[in-house]
């Protein structure tokens, strides 16, 4: 078998390999996503505003944010902020903020709220962590900034709770009373969802019981379809066997001659 034959074989082994891996890891949110050989990293310990009994002696209070953007006559320019314990993250597309006569930036805040200090959420929805309050006021006026011309994308951290299986979905409020759905993605494996802020307000992570965990605004890990991890063993696997036959019929080839 010539050179570039047994170079084919071998490069569709490693070909193989790749695209299984590549799809096992492309169906997870980009905030999710890690280098292959990284390994998992396991989630900090959740940070309580009003922790759980026997997590009082260990809980750390959540952390705040707040940032500047500054405003042009297109709007706001682009921005990503986080808490410092990285339980909220936005990332603020640019013109997420139009501009406003005598204001030079919009300030955003995220503070903690207690969830036991909100009103009930509807499907028998129950929160799972802290509730945040996002909220923007122009600079220097004060003025509040009540609408967004391009959506925020906000990533929420939630805690791992035993008895917590169910999917999981961002609501917002505009007054902790009347609460919303967002569509959002539940990564399981780092506790984070992920979702698109069309206006601002309260914003939690809740579940519902199993038997009504269903289409209701949540894509879980796989929907519908073949599942990833079957597609991708398949692929995997008849590129594997590709690449060996290759390489294989060049061995035969020199024994025979």
């Amino acid at each position: 078998m010539s050179v570039r034959g047994r170079a084919l074989g071998w490069g569709l082994v490693i070909v193989a390999l790749y695209v299984a891996g590549g799809i096992l890891s492309g169906h997870l949110s980009p905030l999710a996503r890690r280098p292959l050989l990284d390994g998992f990293i396991p989630p900090a310990p959740y940070r309580w505003v009003d922790p759980p009994p026997e997590l009082a002696n260990s809980n750390l209070p959540p952390a705040s944010g707040r940032t500047r953007i500054p405003i042009a006559l297109q709007g706001s320019q682009a921005a990503f902020m986080a808490t410092d314990d990285a339980q909220v993250t936005l990332n603020i597309p640019k013109g997420a903020f139009r501009a406003r006569p005598g204001s030079k930036a919009v300030e955003i805040t995220i503070e903690p709220v207690d969830s036991a200090s909100v009103g009930p959420l509807p499907g028998r929805r129950s929160i799972k962590g802290n509730v945040y309050l996002i909220a923007a006021t122009y600079q220097p006026t004060g003025d509040r900034a009540r609408h967004l011309d391009a959506s925020i994308v906000a990533i929420l951290t939630y805690p791992s709770l035993s008895n917590d299986l169910g999917n999981h979905t961002l609501m917002m409020s505009p007054d902790v009373q009347r609460w919303k759905r967002i569509k959002t993605h539940d990564q399981h494996a780092t506790k984070q969802v992920n979702g698109r802020l069309r206006s601002l307000g309260y914003l939690a992570v809740a579940s519902a019981p199993l038997a009504s965990a269903g289409p209701d605004g949540v894509t879980p890990p796989s929907e519908g379809g073949i599942p990833l991890s079957i597609l991708a063993v398949t692929i995997g696997a008849v590129l594997l066997f590709a690449g060996v036959f290759v390489v294989g019929r060049g061995s035969d080839r020199r024994g025979g001659r």
